[in-house]
């Protein structure tokens, strides 16, 4: 199965992120609640150089999903960080 996407894709491993985070949207659309694929969709955009998206991603998971494994919970710490005090947390 590998062989056969790495000749759909050739040298281009964006491409690769960009037909995960595809699988990934059509999972959500059938189980909102599956965090695990927001998990793994966040750490594709975070790959692709997208922060932003990546953050939103973690952050749903974070919020449906609860008690995600550590590391999870530092990339999403570290995203936070990165990008300020959020200004609608104070509301």
């Amino acid at each position: 199965q590998q062989a056969r996407a790495e000749q759909r894709h050739g040298d281009d491993p964006q491409s690769l992120f960009r037909e995960a985070l595809r699988a990934y949207d059509t999972a959500l659309a059938a189980d909102p609640g599956y965090w695990q694929a927001l998990v793994n969709r966040g750490r594709d955009w975070l790959a692709l150089g997208d922060r932003e998206r990546a953050r939103a991603s973690l952050r749903e998971a974070l919020r449906i999903g609860g008690d995600l494994p550590p590391e999870v919970r530092r990339m999403i710490e570290t995203l936070e960080a990165e990008a300020g005090p959020d200004p609608g947390a104070s509301k």
